[in-house]
């Protein structure tokens, strides 16, 4: 992971997009990143991405977890949509906007990235990227500590 200072106060969604690629490109097998709004915040926000060997998979919330004044509504999903999301199956429990990158280049990172943000930002409505934590952890045994200093967020458990 990156070495970059924790919980930089200066963070636009700028950084954070660039952070976040950063992050997404060096996340080792096994491993699940969950970010979301802070606990004093009411709302659950969040977008979630698993690596998996060569795949990495990613959700962004749906709005049927979240309370009316935070949901993405009809100009919301558009923007997801229009950021490469995929709508929710109908039949997954999840209900969450989903994306897979197979063997994914750097670009392709950034672009998740900034589909991301897209969904936090724009759709959501999420004012800044202080606003949110994150959580990670790897199933796999015998790996350590994991820290994403890049995103410039405080890490929660």
């Amino acid at each position: 992971m990156n070495d970059k200072n924790p919980h930089d106060a200066g963070n636009t969604w700028e950084k954070f997009t660039t952070g976040l690629a950063e992050e997404l490109v060096d996340l080792p097998d096994g491993s699940v990143v969950v970010i979301r709004e802070t606990a004093d915040s009411g709302h659950n926000r969040f977008v979630q991405f698993v690596r998996e060997e060569e795949r990495t998979y990613a959700e962004l919330v749906g709005d049927s977890y979240l309370d009316p004044a935070v949901r993405a509504g009809e100009e919301g999903a558009r923007l997801i949509r229009a950021a490469g999301w995929r709508d929710p199956d109908a039949d997954d429990s999840s209900r969450n906007w989903q994306f897979e990158l197979v063997l994914a280049t750097t670009a392709e990172y950034r672009a998740l990235a900034g589909m991301a943000v897209t969904g936090l930002r724009d759709a959501l409505r999420l004012p800044s990227p202080s606003a949110l934590t994150y959580q990670i952890w790897n199933e796999k045994p015998g790996v350590g500590s994991l820290d994403l200093y890049a995103l410039g967020l405080r890490r929660t458990e």
